[in-house]
């Protein structure tokens, strides 16, 4: 087997003989090796420590459900005054978001009365606000829908009682 068929049809950088050509001294090694070595203990020199909280997983899961839920009040605020019927969607399915990141406190390892208390009262507060804004989405009047319907479709509901 040929030279190369052994090496897959290419040839190997620098000489065979595994010797330095001799226009490199052998220092430049050793300068190199020292650089290295600089930098490698300049970046583990003392960085100065930043001051940083760390908050459980269960506190970190009823802060996250608080904003859902301040958001939720914050857009039937906005409901109110505006009269939006994209504000009251949104505050229902942040109240809804709220719930289920506060029952998943209890997957946490720091589960404990207080955080179940505080999840409980989350989710009372939830339950609440998502009740309202059902209750504000919904229409009133029933007959309207059915109204509604029968003008569209009625070819397709055509001798049936739609009702």
């Amino acid at each position: 087997m040929g030279y190369w068929k052994r090496n897959g049809g290419r040839r190997k950088a620098g000489r065979q003989d595994g010797l330095r050509p001799a226009g490199k001294p052998a220092a430049v090694g050793a300068v190199l090796a020292a650089l290295g070595a600089l930098l490698l203990t300049g970046c583990s020199l003392p960085q100065p420590q930043t001051l940083r909280q760390t908050v459980s997983c269960s506190q970190a899961r009823l802060n996250g459900a608080q904003r859902l839920l301040d958001a939720a009040r914050d857009n039937m605020a906005r409901f109110y005054e505006q009269r939006g019927a994209a504000d009251v969607n949104t505050a229902f399915y942040f109240a809804n978001d709220a719930i289920v990141v506060a029952r998943a406190t209890r997957y946490c390892r720091d589960f404990d009365r207080d955080v179940r208390t505080s999840a409980l009262n989350l989710i009372q507060l939830g339950g609440q606000m998502r009740y309202l804004a059902f209750s504000t989405m919904r229409d009133p009047d029933e007959q309207v829908i059915i109204t509604l319907l029968r003008d569209r479709y009625s070819e397709a509901f055509r001798g049936r009682d739609i009702e």
